[in-house]
């Protein structure tokens, strides 16, 4: 019986780790045995010049608030587990929680280990490679909790992220770990079902530290709407001239 996701993967591969195989407490098995796989890659280069932009637009449009933003990072230190990873950058949620004190995440903005985020992945999706097989997979949630004692900010599901490379990161509390933690999985092409072993590199799934800090003030949701247009299109812009570029690079190889 043909697999859809070995003939979209013919690649698939063997992969190792010390975590994911107790994730399967918090597997998110997808209705009707779809594939969870979702591809997005680009060319760009990645620059991190546009955020400076996009916060300058935020804050120069005074408008009705009806969103929130936040400063937030993940860090851990280079050890026997994996590399260091640092990656940092601005959360824009709802305005206010719901009854169980959840802030929805809407959007994402920063980069990890200077490698820019393409966007946010919408909640309910799976991160490229975060599955076991094809119906149990690791969905997120995109829900976010303001800091207070002994409480997580993240659920288990978390959120994911796409990065300009084609990458992709689930950030996420692992609380079924003995200590609970905060765990980082993230995945680069090609992408593989994960054995109950775990990633092995380049993928990984590595512990470190999540905090989100609300910035002072809401947030203009039209300034938002305005400075992601802003910056769409300078990453339109810069693609377009890279590839003139190597167009006009080829055509005088030819000659």
């Amino acid at each position: 019986m043909n697999d859809p996701n070995r003939a979209q993967f013919p690649s698939l591969r063997r992969l190792g780790g010390p975590w994911s195989r107790r994730r399967l407490r918090q597997s998110s098995v997808l209705p009707g045995g779809a594939s969870a796989f979702i591809l997005k890659t680009t060319t760009m280069a990645p620059s991190s010049k546009f955020v400076a932009l996009l916060a300058s637009c935020l804050a120069s449009i005074p408008l009705p608030a009806s969103a929130l933003s936040w400063q937030w990072s993940y860090r851990r230190p280079a050890d026997a587990e994996g590399p260091a990873v640092h990656a940092f950058g601005t959360l824009i949620t709802t305005e206010n929680p719901d009854v169980s004190g959840f802030y929805i995440i809407n959007s994402v903005l920063g980069e990890r280990n200077s490698l820019l985020i393409d966007r946010l992945l919408p909640a309910g999706s799976v991160a490229p490679g975060n599955c076991y097989d094809i119906n149990t997979c690791f969905a997120s949630d995109n829900l976010l909790k303001a800091i207070q004692s002994g409480a997580a900010q993240l659920t288990p599901n978390g959120f994911n992220v796409a990065f300009t490379d084609g990458s992709y990161a689930n950030y996420f509390f692992a609380n079924y770990l003995t200590p609970p933690t905060y765990l980082e999985f993230y995945s680069v092409p090609p992408f593989a079902f994960i054995p109950p072993t775990g990633p092995e590199s380049p993928d990984s799934e590595l512990r470190g530290v999540f905090v989100a800090n609300p910035a002072p003030g809401p947030l203009p949701m039209a300034g938002l709407f305005i400075g992601l247009g802003w910056t769409r299109q300078l990453r339109q812009n810069r693609l377009s001239r890279t590839l003139n570029r190597s167009q006009r690079d080829n055509q005088l190889y030819e000659q």
